[in-house]
């Protein structure tokens, strides 16, 4: 599981997210539950 070697994907700016969001979730996902973790 290793992260794609795109920066611009930590930054995005509003209105520049890619159409398939399936690393957005992830991503999302991730750091949901690191949070919820970390309570």
């Amino acid at each position: 599981m290793t992260p794609p070697p795109v920066p611009e994907l930590r930054l995005p700016s509003p209105g520049t997210i890619p159409e398939p969001s399936s690393a957005w979730l992830l991503a999302l996902g991730l750091v949901a539950a690191w949070l919820s973790r970390r309570r």
